[in-house]
């Protein structure tokens, strides 16, 4: 409209330019009144979708969730305080970076720095096509569908807990180890496989850096088996069998988690939150040493019986 005006003024059609500048402003009106409160239509960010709920009566138990295709984005997942795998962000150590690129993705590529801050599970994370890159390509890009990752690296899923894989309603692929326990306005998939975000390893073994431990532990058979860069002071391993334990989160925040622990014998309880300095643990009042678990999650060394630990995210800094 005010193109089509300009030109008739420049013409020196004035009744032409008025009259679409009458009819914009009309159209505006009438748009204005018939939008609530004044705004094109839009969902009320403080009315979460009925799915949220059900992943949250998920997330109480400890597990997590992750999304695909733009179903639930990580910075969305922040903000209705959904635990999530992925990021939108710059603050992410190292490890984390490495165990995504090497153990939560199927291709083993190189992204360039910006990909740094992003990790959202959207279809469009593509690779240049070469030798290594068939599948999919189309003119040089590789699109790697979301459920590939999910279904080859299910055990580096599982391990960080992630229960929920949350997919569009029309979402038609296959993830063939997982449930449909969700079909209304998304598709939710629940992962029987996923590990509690809290738990006692009695056995470990120690590699030389996070890096082989994450591919140690990735390429393990053996169910249970930690892997840890330094043993921990004063456990003992049990020599048959795992023992029975049970641990249980009895509060979490952004900064302090505190866990029950339950154990016939010695052990590390594992948290699967990152690690990152800074953090501290006491175990029975007693400060202990935090440990990074298959190179990326936190843990500490628990004895055999009945243990209270607290971890704190005090850095010296602060």
């Amino acid at each position: 409209f005010g193109v089509f005006a300009s030109f008739m003024i420049f013409r020196k059609r004035r009744c032409a330019a008025a009259a679409s500048i009458v009819i914009f402003f009309a159209s505006a009106l009438v748009i204005d009144v018939l939008s609530p409160r004044g705004l094109p239509e839009r969902q009320d960010p403080f009315r979460p979708a009925p799915y949220v709920e059900f992943l949250k009566s998920g997330a109480a138990q400890g597990f997590r969730a992750a999304g695909g295709y733009g179903a639930l984005f990580p910075n969305i997942a922040s903000a209705l305080e959904l635990p999530d795998v992925r990021y939108v962000n710059s603050l992410v150590p190292a490890w984390y970076h490495h165990y995504r690129n090497k153990f939560l993705h199927m291709d083993n590529i190189e992204e360039g720095t910006e990909s740094a801050l992003w990790f959202t599970g959207r279809p469009e994370r593509t690779v240049l096509g070469g030798s290594g890159a068939l599948r999919g390509s189309v003119s040089g890009v590789h699109i790697s569908p979301v459920e590939e990752d999910i279904n080859q690296r299910l055990k580096s899923y599982s391990f960080l807990g992630v229960k929920y894989i949350v997919m569009p309603a029309g979402f038609s692929g296959r993830l063939p180890h997982f449930n449909l326990v969700y079909d209304n306005e998304v598709r939710i998939f629940e992962n029987p496989q996923a590990a509690k975000r809290a738990f006692v390893a009695q056995r470990f073994s120690i590699a030389d850096s996070f890096d082989m431990a994450q591919r140690a532990f990735y390429l393990s058979d053996s169910d249970g088996m930690i892997f840890l860069e330094k043993t921990p002071a004063g456990i003992i391993q049990p020599s048959v069998k795992e023992a029975s334990s049970n641990a249980v989160i009895i509060k979490s925040s952004a900064g302090r988690v505190v866990i029950d622990v339950t154990t016939e014998a010695d052990g590390v309880l594992v948290l699967a939150d990152t690690y990152y300095p800074g953090w501290k643990a006491r175990v029975n009042g007693i400060p202990a040493e935090v440990l990074r678990v298959n190179g990326v999650a936190r843990g500490v060394a628990v004895k055999k019986g009945k243990s209270a630990v607290i971890f704190s995210y005090s850095p010296a800094s602060f």
